[in-house]
């Protein structure tokens, strides 16, 4: 935005001195038309000081429009970058979160092999002692 603010700036200064320079010429001219030896001149530099004034304005405008446009542009690009940092932020809380649970399925895997693996003897007995201590209470 400092782009920007500095543009209008700019534009503002030189608006200001074309409209004191602007001034002084138009009082010269002035001084011109008085005198009947200079009047075709007077016309004259009228008429391309008129039209010079009328492409400066334009150019004034023109930039300002352009400026405004950059300063809109600016703004969204951060707005962009805020966007992009938090979705940065989100990936990775997502990728170890992804990691996490990966490691989780992974252990719980294993122990349902190891649990799948045990022979039924086992299983058999186990079962045994479970209804032994069910029975006693």
């Amino acid at each position: 935005m400092a782009v920007a603010s500095a543009c209008f700036k700019w534009v503002d200064v030189l608006e200001g001195q074309f409209d004191k320079s602007w001034v002084e010429l138009d009082s010269l001219l002035m001084r011109l038309e008085e005198d009947e030896d200079f009047s075709f001149l007077h016309t004259q530099s009228r008429r391309h000081a008129s039209s010079l004034a009328s492409c400066f304005s334009q150019l004034a405008h023109k930039s300002t429009v352009v400026f405004q446009n950059n300063a809109k542009l600016e703004a969204e690009l951060l707005h962009l970058r805020e966007e992009i940092t938090s979705a940065n932020i989100n990936l990775e809380k997502l990728t170890t979160e992804k990691v996490y649970l990966t490691t989780v399925l992974q252990s719980t895997l294993v122990d349902n092999h190891n649990l799948r693996s045990i022979p039924e003897v086992t299983l058999s007995q186990s079962e045994d002692s479970i209804s032994n201590v069910v029975k006693d209470k």
